[in-house]
């Protein structure tokens, strides 16, 4: 390891030193280095550094770099860019190309053992360090192989660590891509015992415009990794400091003054103000310091920006020299001479001599031989304003050409360059190459899971596209396909509508129904099943006559729909059938399998579902092909749903956490939305409400059905009624307006509510609602169990010994399952009413050993209570129960425990909020009346801001009042802060 360390010093990553020394911060500095010597302990830290335009984050991730490589840290440096045509992944790009060009060749190879192949996808120049690879075995699909990337890209990263404590300085970062984002993010989280330290910096503000960068934030402030460090301007002190070393002698305190005014004390702006007033010579040096001559008044007629300044500067260069710089200008930040002597046709001496004039006046630098780089980019982006617009043009093609000629075709499929082919040629006029590049970069970007940045290349494809070029339409299913992953849906839609008329009217059926499943796979995600069944059957009709592999995805959604959504089961099993019977006439042997599982599922019970799901895990394993991503999402879906109905809570937590990891581009809308709600839901039965409240928040679509349901249940859970009621009421009203019924689950949990808030003749009137759906209900149907045990809870609480009788008899052919409560414990309350005490003790004895197992905590307290009513002696049962209910902060069942145990109350039981305020509102009107915005209310409570809006908003009718102010002299009248 010594030795790996003596020749890995060799290798520098460039760090630029400014012109002028470091100035301030010592703060900043103080608790970088903290961070730092936490990384020296073996754990990946994160910090941010915030800031407006030329407050110099940037001088303090070089000023930082430079300290911490003197003590043995490695640092990479890599830049996001706004330059459209950049490619994904950029900052990892520029940080990790530059180590792998120049790292010992020895030190490379061990530390890429295992993951070159990944890692090649976004890093071509390893084949060039290593030599010829052998290929891989099989290639994996796209899914996972992208997991592999951020695994190879983290595993790397963590390799380079060992040998030297690693400082990844990424820049720019409101300008990064969202694939970066989500990288960075898988860092983080899965290599937390690393000796990395990441440093980044964007623009204050920059998390309203990047929506990843924000999604970013709250992911890192929730994981608890991250640190803020807002920069804030210079002090007049520091302001003089950097004055004097500025100019290599002090400066007058009143010209000082004036300085520190127009500059606000923004580093930047003080340089170029400087070096402004001194090429006017408005300053002038007497024997000890600089100044404003006294008879010279203050300039009154300052340059109105620092674009002002630059162009005063620029005026006093040479005029060739200028126009070189705009040529470099439109190449980009950075820029070599060999292209601008091929793009001038002028001699690279001649060029050399100009752009002495350029670096003179610190506008650019040479950090390497023929290599140079604007200092600022306000500076490069400056100098490309003012060219004209078609000169602009014409330059970027010539540039484009040159490039083009100049790579081969190996390096023009690399990211960069395909990216920096890219970006000059769709800013020229070949309508060609535009088209030819943009789609490049598009499947590129694409590739690496940079939705957006593909969406921004299609789009402009499309829009050069005549109306009747026949790509257009293969085009308009690809950007609805995109949006749609997005979670975009009003977009995808009116995308896979223009898609399904165009098709339509160049009579293409085929695409014509391919746009037509989308659409309809998007409005069973909205929950408008009516509509959605009606948008899946037209497609199917479009196929007629044709036998497609595709058709049996189609009529596996429809069975899906009918029978789990509509409770349609014969409907269900013929479609499910005809899936089947297709399959196996196309020789989809895999389909055919999902088909017969999906067709046998609603049936099962007890012992059939362990082989079952043992069987439908093996079928999804072999859906390997990425056509086949949507029926694998479509299987796992059916896996996460008998897991959770065999009591295998954990194994369907594994299962929706491995759907979430390996196939975050489904195709399927509802999948991927409702893998988020069951996370939620099977975090609230295991008693872990915030994580599932941070689930929920995440969700698009927060206000249908399904997701009004989970947090009604967790409400319920929670012992908070009257929020579970209001919820359950909404998600009544949405699940009548999208299913034109009433689902029986949500009916039974709504009179268990109503029945908590002592509504007895609501509770009384879904009952009756459930024993009609139990009438025709038949014992086969997937909704019949959860019927049942909310019907036999409420059975119960009535204490009806006829409707319990009922109740037991028609349950115990699901004895072992979970709906919603276990049923084995349902099943011991009922039969110890029915006075069949050995057989009630047996049901709760298994009910006990799942909830201990599965981690079920609050079905582990019913259980204790049910138990306990079995024993005369039952005190230690009851104060386990209470130890429970204590730490889930359930204060009504620890009450009733109490009182059971006829104990005093240690534990004070909450009073009742002002205005049936519930405990979140609470704790949001306690934010709003400190003065809280939103989003600091959001990320306080891991809320979504839309979450807390509506919390507000139910505030305010509440405590009847109109605004914040009212609502804060509330919260104060009723002491709730």
């Amino acid at each position: 390891m010594g030795d790996q360390t003596s020749d890995l010093a060799i290798f520098k990553h460039s760090i630029c030193t400014p012109s002028t020394a470091f100035v301030g911060r010592q703060k900043e500095l103080t608790l970088l280095q903290e961070q730092y010597q936490a990384v020296l302990q073996g754990t990946t830290r994160v910090v941010f550094l915030i800031g407006d335009q030329g407050i110099g984050k940037t001088r303090l991730l070089h000023e930082f770099a430079a300290r911490a490589q003197q003590a043995g840290a490695l640092p990479l440096h890599g830049n996001a860019s706004d330059s459209e045509g950049m490619p994904p992944f950029l900052p990892f790009l520029e940080a990790l190309g530059g180590y792998i060009r120049q790292a010992p060749l020895a030190i490379l190879k061990e530390q890429c053992t295992g993951l070159t192949h990944s890692l090649l996808r976004i890093f071509p120049e390893l084949a060039l360090r290593l030599g010829e690879l052998p290929t891989p075995a099989y290639p994996s699909p796209p899914e996972q192989s992208q997991l592999r990337l951020y695994e190879a890209v983290g595993y790397f990263l963590t390799a380079i660590s060992r040998t030297q404590p690693l400082l990844l300085l990424l820049d720019d970062l409101h300008w990064c891509d969202s694939a970066s984002f989500t990288l960075l993010s898988h860092i983080v989280r899965h290599q937390r015992d690393a000796r990395i330290l990441i440093v980044g910096a964007f623009l204050s503000g920059g998390e309203t415009q990047n929506r990843s960068l924000d999604h970013t934030l709250n992911n890192l402030i929730r994981q608890r990794t991250l640190t803020m460090l807002t920069l804030q301007p210079l002090s007049f002190e520091q302001i003089a400091i950097l004055s004097e070393n500025y100019l290599g002698s002090s400066i007058e305190e009143r010209t000082c003054r004036f300085l520190y005014e127009q500059s606000e004390g923004n580093p930047f702006f003080t340089e170029e103000l400087l070096q402004n007033w001194l090429e006017t010579n408005l300053l002038v040096k007497n024997e000890h310091q600089w100044e404003i001559a006294p008879e010279t008044p203050l300039p009154q007629q300052l340059p109105p920006s620092i674009v002002g300044t630059l162009r005063q500067r620029f005026q006093r260069l040479p005029s060739n020299t200028i126009d070189i710089l705009r040529i470099a200008a439109t190449i980009g930040r950075s820029f070599d001479l060999s292209l601008l002597t091929a793009i001038t046709g002028l001699e690279s001496e001649i060029i050399e001599d100009r752009l002495l004039a350029a670096e003179q006046a610190h506008l650019v630098t040479s950090a390497q031989p023929e290599t140079y780089r604007f200092t600022h980019d306000t500076i490069r982006a400056t100098l490309y304003l003012e060219v004209s617009s078609s000169r602009r043009r014409r330059l970027h093609e010539q540039i484009g050409q040159t490039l083009e000629q100049r790579y081969t075709s190996q390096e023009r499929n690399s990211l960069q360059r395909l990216a920096e082919l890219t970006f000059h040629f769709i800013h020229s006029t070949n309508r060609e190459k535009i088209i030819t590049y943009s789609r490049y970069a598009a499947e590129a970007a694409q590739q690496n899971e940079a939705i957006e940045e593909a969406l921004h290349h299609y789009r402009r494809i499309l829009d050069l596209l005549d109306a009747r070029d026949p790509q257009r339409g293969q085009l308009l299913l690809k950007i609805g396909e995109l949006t749609s992953s997005q979670h975009r849906e009003a977009e995808a839609i009116a995308t896979f509508e223009t898609a399904l008329h165009w098709f339509i009217h160049n009579e293409d059926p085929l695409n014509a129904a391919r746009a037509a499943h989308c659409l309809g796979r998007i409005y069973w995600a909205q929950r408008n099943i009516h509509l959605a069944q009606s948008t899946l059957e037209y497609a199917l009709s479009l196929y007629a006559g044709h036998q497609e592999p595709e058709i049996i995805g189609l009529q596996l959604d429809l069975a899906t729909l009918l029978t789990l959504f509509l409770g349609q089961s014969k409907q269900g099993a013929l479609y499910a059938r005809k899936a089947e019977a297709l399959a196996r006439m196309l020789k989809q042997e895999t389909l055919e399998a999902l088909a017969n599982h999906i067709l046998r599922f609603p049936a099962l019970t007890g012992e059939e579902l362990h082989p079952y799901l043992q069987s439908l895990e093996a079928v999804i394993a072999e859906m390997q092909h990425p056509n086949l991503r949507a029926e694998a999402a479509l299987g796992y879906w059916y896996l996460t749903r008998g897991a959770c109905r065999a009591s295998k809570i954990r194994r369907a937590g594994a299962i929706s956490r491995k759907r979430l990891d390996l196939m975050p581009t489904s195709g399927h809308l509802l999948f991927q939305r409702d893998t988020y709600i069951w996370l939620a839901y099977l975090h609230t039965v295991q008693g872990d409400w915030k994580t599932a409240d941070a689930l929920l928040t995440q969700l698009p679509g927060s206000h249908a059905y399904p997701a009004l349901l989970t947090r009604g249940f967790t409400a319920y859970l929670r012992e908070e009624y009257a929020e579970a009621k209001t919820l359950l009421q909404q998600a009544l009203q949405a699940s009548r307006n999208s299913l034109k019924q009433a689902d029986p689950a949500l009916i039974g949990l709504l009179a268990l509510t109503e029945l908590a808030t002592n509504n007895h003749s609501a509770a009384h009137m879904h009952m009756q609602e459930l024993k009609t759906w139990l009438s025709v209900l038949p014992d086969a149907a997937h909704q019949t169990a959860p019927a049942l045990v909310f019907f036999a809870l409420l059975a119960l609480a009535y204490n009806d010994q006829a409707t319990i009788t009922y109740a037991y008899t028609r349950l115990k052919s699901f004895e072992g399952l979970f709906a919603w409560f276990l049923v084995d414990r349902i099943l011991g309350m009922l039969a110890l009413r029915c006075q069949q005490q050995e057989q009630a003790r047996a049901y709760l004895q298994r009910a006990e050993q799942t909830a201990r197992s599965e981690g079920l905590h609050p079905e582990l307290i019913q259980v204790i209570l049910a138990q306990a009513a079995l024993q005369p002696e039952s005190n230690r049962l009851l104060k386990h129960a209470l130890h429970l209910s204590e730490e889930l902060a359930l204060h009504t069942t620890a009450s009733r425990i109490r009182q059971q145990l006829d104990e005093p109350t240690d534990m004070p039981e909450s009073p009742p909020l002002p205005a049936n305020l519930t405990r979140r509102e609470k704790e949001v009107l306690r934010l709003v009346a400190k003065g809280r915005s939103n989003k600091q209310i959001a990320r306080s409570l891991n809320l979504s801001e839309r979450t807390v809006a509506n919390h507000i908003s139910n505030i305010l009718h509440k405590i009847r009042c109109e605004n914040r102010v009212a609502a804060t002299t509330f919260a104060i009248r009723h002491k709730l802060v």
